[in-house]
């Protein structure tokens, strides 16, 4: 229970529930170490972007197998939905800053996804394509078929600019979000459309 409550309250801080205003989420960097740990990463990135402390890789509890939902299951969720959260707005600024490093630390190693979204931010730099988020709105999170997974359902608008040429877009996205080796990594994402 205490290291529930110390998840929580270390998770709120990261977030900005203290009241501080967010800077923008296309100006946040990161700056990791050798040798730091996820969460090491993101902290040092909120002491310069609030917004980038949101994107916390959280270790999780695994919840009892049982039928009920216990308050593990919902540490989980709580969890799955911040690590989502945190990718949605970095990658905004890992498109902008053509800088992969922003985000590779949400996503599976030597996964599919992984090579996706470096490829994805590399074309997207090459291209001259810059992002602005509107709104990012998780709409559900459940637990998949697959032991350690969650589904999360995210409409996303964006402001796309390329060229000169600004146009708004809602994309819909389903995240699968993999509980493995207490940490939670984003194992694929499956959008509507491009960021294009």
């Amino acid at each position: 229970m205490k290291k529930m409550l110390f998840l929580v309250t270390f998770t709120l801080i990261l977030t900005g529930c203290g009241g501080k205003e967010s800077a923008a989420p296309d100006t946040a960097t990161i700056n990791a170490q050798p040798g730091q740990s996820v969460t090491d990463h993101v902290q040092a990135a909120s002491q310069e972007s609030p917004q980038a402390g949101e994107a916390s890789q959280q270790s999780v509890e695994k919840p009892e197998a049982s039928g009920e939902q216990n308050d593990d299951a919902k540490a989980d969720t709580f969890h799955v939905e911040n690590i989502v959260s945190g990718y949605e707005d970095l990658i905004i600024g890992a498109i902008n800053q053509k800088d992969f490093s922003y985000v590779k630390d949400f996503l599976l190693p030597d996964s599919p996804v992984y090579q996706e979204q470096e490829k994805l931010i590399e074309d997207l730099g090459k291209k001259g394509v810059s992002l602005k988020l509107i709104d990012s709105r998780i709409e559900d999170i459940k637990e998949s078929n697959q032991p350690n997974e969650y589904l999360v359902d995210v409409q996303t608008e964006l402001e796309i600019t390329k060229a000169n040429e600004t146009k708004t877009k809602e994309i819909k996205k389903v995240y699968t979000v993999l509980s493995q080796d207490d940490n939670l990594y984003i194992k694929e994402i499956k959008a509507d459309q491009t960021y294009e």
